[in-house]
This record gives C-alpha cells, structure tokens and sequence, in this order.
C-alpha cells in the first residue's frame, strides 16, 4: 500500500512538473494585476481574496510574499503552464501570477 501512495505522489508531482513549458514572450501585468514570489503565496492570496479577507491579503503584501500592481509593468514571462506564468520583472526578480492577468 506503501508503494502505491508513493507511485501516486510521484505522478502528481510530475504531472505538475510536465506541465510547465519554457516560453520567451513578453508581456503586460496591468496595472491592479496580482504577482507573488511563488506558488503556493499566490494561491494564498487568492484563498484571501475569495473569502473576503483583506487583512490576510493586506499581510501578504506588507510581508512581500505579493504585490498589487500599482501601473502598468512590461515584464519578460519565461515559463507558463495552464493557468500561472513565472516571468522577471524590471527589478530583475522572479514571480509568478495567473495567466489571465497577463496581457501579451
């Protein structure tokens, strides 16, 4: 059984992986669009923007784990998969949003 969750688990984990494709593209996170430093802070994010919690989000930005957009940002996306994008910013500092905020 043992063996069974772990094949289950690599599969996950590589399937996520897999999903992931190496692109050269550049585009626009408008202004008010979302971006964090990984994953899983984005999708925080977003669980506080769904339930409503402002002061989750707002704790989030203040710590820097995300940012809100507060103009237009032409940023060099470098990696996407179905739904985030992993680009580098003017800074020269990596982040991750939702595909759906970008505008190529």
């Amino acid at each position: 059984m043992k063996t069974r969750w772990i094949a289950v688990g690599l599969f996950v984990f590589s399937s996520t992986a897999f999903g992931w494709q190496d692109v050269s593209k550049s585009a626009i996170v408008p202004a008010g669009g979302v971006y964090c430093t990984s994953i899983g802070n984005l999708d925080d994010f977003g669980g506080y923007a769904l339930d409503g919690d402002q002061r989750g989000a707002t704790r989030m930005v203040n710590e820097g784990k995300c940012a809100i957009a507060s103009r237009n940002i032409r940023v060099s996306v470098f990696q996407e998969n179905a739904d985030y994008a992993n680009f580098i910013a003017p800074s020269g500092n990596a982040f991750y949003t939702l595909k759906g905020y970008l505008q190529y």
